[in-house]
């Protein structure tokens, strides 16, 4: 059997999503950066407002940190994924519980956006299509289990 297509377009959107964490967390350090020197200066920061900008610049350098992280267990996923790895498919597995988790939680808070509900959607459609008896049997190496389709 061949690679599926399926598998080649889960793996080409985890690369431009590791990409895409491994670009946005550079402006998170830079903003983060900037507020936490700002906040030292009286002049263009009210001296009560201090610790909360700091805090706030600590905090995007923490997001930053977090988001380089899953870029690179991303990058790793992607990998075990397109050379049949059977962890490739477990880290697979778990990066999209993860990212589901993380766009479902604000969704339960009442948060939607177009791009929370977006991922959403592909992630859950991910996780569907890896658990898919072919697909599925394929990473694990087991038989297909076809009495599941029935």
């Amino acid at each position: 059997m061949g690679r599926p297509m399926g598998v080649i377009v889960l793996a080409v959107a985890l690369l431009a999503g590791a990409v895409f964490h491994f670009i946005v967390p550079f402006t998170d350090f830079g903003i983060g950066s900037w507020l936490t020197a700002t906040s030292v200066s009286r002049e263009h920061v009210d001296p009560a407002a201090a610790p909360v900008v700091a805090a706030l610049g600590t905090l995007g350098l923490w997001i930053a940190l977090i988001g380089m992280i899953l870029a690179g267990v991303m990058l790793i996923a992607m990998r075990g994924l397109w050379t049949y790895a059977t962890w490739g498919w477990w880290l697979t597995v778990a990066c999209l519980l993860v990212g589901l988790a993380l766009n479902v939680i604000p969704m339960m808070h009442g948060i939607f956006t177009t791009r929370i509900s977006l991922i959403a959607v592909f992630d859950a459609a991910f996780l569907a299509y890896l658990f898919t008896p072919q697909i599925r049997s394929f990473y694990t190496g087991g038989p297909p289990d076809i009495s599941a389709a029935a």
